[in-house]
């Protein structure tokens, strides 16, 4: 299950959530955009746009590993 509290104990905002999910559905999808967006159930424009308003396109195709340790190293020196 996924992790639904944020760094201070308490739940995670819907727009934290949705970043999260599809943070995770590109990392499960390995950085497929037509496979993760079918995934969350959402067409793949809606998906394209959702990666430009979260700043998530760098999680796209071949780098995605690296891109995906990098959004969580950043996401854990925001917290501290």
């Amino acid at each position: 299950m996924m992790h639904l509290a944020g760094p201070d104990g308490r739940p995670m905002t819907l727009l934290a959530l949705e970043k999260a999910a599809i943070e995770f559905a590109l990392w499960y999808c390995f950085g497929n955009a037509t496979k993760a967006s079918k995934c969350l159930g959402i067409g793949r424009t809606t998906f394209y746009r959702k990666l430009d308003v979260y700043g998530l396109r760098h999680l796209l195709g071949a780098d995605y590993r690296r891109g995906y340790e990098r959004t969580l190293d950043q996401r854990n020196s925001q917290s501290t």
